[in-house]
């Protein structure tokens, strides 16, 4: 890895890369199907979701799904369903990419047709749990004190496509707001990473390859990036189809940590 010591600007993702929660999906699941008639097939359905998060199912993790309209009636049909690897050049659908827990969910609660304003208060129900709740959120403190010490770089990046109130209340319950020189909430990606990117080569004037963008969804997160030729980092738990498509892959925080640790400051030569 030559090319970290390349590197002028990292963009970091929040969710799943910041932090790493394994078993939130569990109460988001049991908050969306509440008071409809999915929540007696709760149990089956949340099997259903871990075989996929485990590639156990026919759709893959790192999957493409074909957004539908017709009406799924039962708890087999809403698990029944199938992905692409790869989107078919010229295809003007909708689809979903499946990467993380949270794109699982949206196909998911998109198949049971939950109504977008429980979806949102299930989120806000399960972000808050993370911050106080039992089961709270257990950050790496090796992956902070790693950040931290990159204050060399021209700019340390945070971007989320939570919406700005909920974003803002988040990052601060986490107290991560100093590591970073910019922080982008609600900030639409894919397509708002490349305006931060396009932004960055101006104004620090940097080339595309003294970027790195690290996140745990490819198409929001490190596609965009690649294709403005900047450098990207995977960080996942789990197997995605085509996570060799990106110049690093690793499964946890402290793996990326021990990533970032190895970008050391340039020495400076006394003359």
């Amino acid at each position: 890895m030559n090319w970290l010591q390349d590197i002028k600007a990292i963009i970091f993702d929040l969710d799943g890369t910041m932090y790493q929660h394994e078993t939130f999906h569990k109460s988001y699941l049991r908050y969306v199907v509440e008071g409809t008639k999915w929540e007696e097939d709760y149990d089956f359905l949340l099997d259903g979701m871990e075989n996929m998060l485990t590639n156990q199912a026919d759709f893959k993790m790192g999957h493409y799904y074909l957004h539908e309209s017709k009406i799924v009636r039962t708890k087999e049909d809403v698990l029944a369903f199938l992905g692409v690897a790869d989107l078919p050049l010229g295809d003007s659908r909708q689809y979903i990419y499946g990467g993380d827990v949270w794109s699982i969910m949206n196909i998911l609660t998109n198949r049971m047709d939950i109504p977008e304003a429980k979806r949102r208060l299930a989120f806000n129900k399960v972000r808050g749990e993370m911050v106080v709740g039992a089961d709270g959120i257990m950050m790496s403190e090796r992956l902070l004190k790693a950040i931290s010490r990159l204050d060399f770089l021209k700019r340390r990046v945070l971007m989320t496509n939570t919406h700005s109130q909920s974003g803002h209340e988040f990052i601060q319950a986490l107290n991560i707001s100093s590591l970073f020189d910019e922080i982008y909430l609600d900030s639409k990606k894919p397509v708002g990473i490349q305006e931060v990117i396009k932004s960055l080569l101006v104004r620090e004037d940097l080339k595309p390859h003294e970027i790195l963008s690290i996140g745990d969804h490819p198409w929001n997160d490190l596609l965009p990036a690649k294709k403005l030729g900047c450098r990207t980092i995977l960080i996942s738990p789990y197997d995605l189809v085509g996570k060799e498509n990106w110049d690093f892959a690793v499964s946890t925080s402290d793996e990326m940590a021990e990533v970032l640790e190895k970008r050391v400051q340039p020495t400076l030569v006394k003359n």
